[in-house]
């Protein structure tokens, strides 16, 4: 699970996306030649440095490429510049197919990494902990994170400053002691 500002993101992976292995080269190449706002943004991502999130550069989904994903959240990153303004249509089509997989999509432009890199960044996290944040289930008052385990009834609460009272051992049950069944017995007896 990944915590942002204190804030419980739950993982959203999507599992078996499909890919056209036709691209590989062109997105190899993309990686490589990459625009000054993607590589901008990349230094600000790279090597889990964004809250600790994996994301990929110029991955293939379906038969498309999307600029960079979190495959973590299901995340998709596109980076809108004056080649994406002439391609409307394309791109609705693209964000269509994209949240047809259950991802999310989250657009920036260009001028903006360029610009205001780290505002960018500032949306970016709002937006994963919009759309990601972990609900906490609330029992009695008591998260269902906090406490996944609710206490037995009858079992007293320890007081202000006492720790715990150790478990107790059930005795009736005996260990598991056969050596003859265990496989480490069996290779080192001789």
């Amino acid at each position: 699970m990944t915590i942002i500002n204190e804030i419980k993101i739950k993982d959203h992976y999507v599992r078996n996306l499909p890919t056209n292995k036709e691209l590989s080269t062109y997105a190899r190449r993309n990686r490589k030649a990459g625009n000054m706002a993607e590589i901008a943004f990349w230094m600000q991502v790279h090597k889990k440095k964004f809250h600790g999130l994996d994301f990929d550069r110029q991955k293939i989904i379906g038969n498309y490429i999307v600029d960079f994903f979190v495959k973590r959240l299901g995340l998709v990153v596109e980076i809108d510049g004056g080649s994406h303004n002439e391609k409307a249509e394309y791109d609705a089509k693209r964000d269509k197919f994209l949240e047809g997989l259950g991802l999310k999509i989250f657009h920036t432009t260009d001028f903006d990494i360029l610009q205001h890199v780290n505002l960018v960044m500032e949306d970016l996290r709002k937006f994963i902990v919009e759309n990601y944040e972990h609900e906490n289930i609330e029992y009695d008052g008591l998260a269902a994170i906090a406490a996944p385990y609710p206490a037995l009834p009858g079992t007293p609460s320890p007081r202000e400053g006492e720790s715990p009272a150790p478990a107790r051992v059930c005795r009736s049950q005996k260990p598991f002691t056969s050596r003859r069944k265990s496989p480490f017995f069996r290779q080192n007896r001789l």
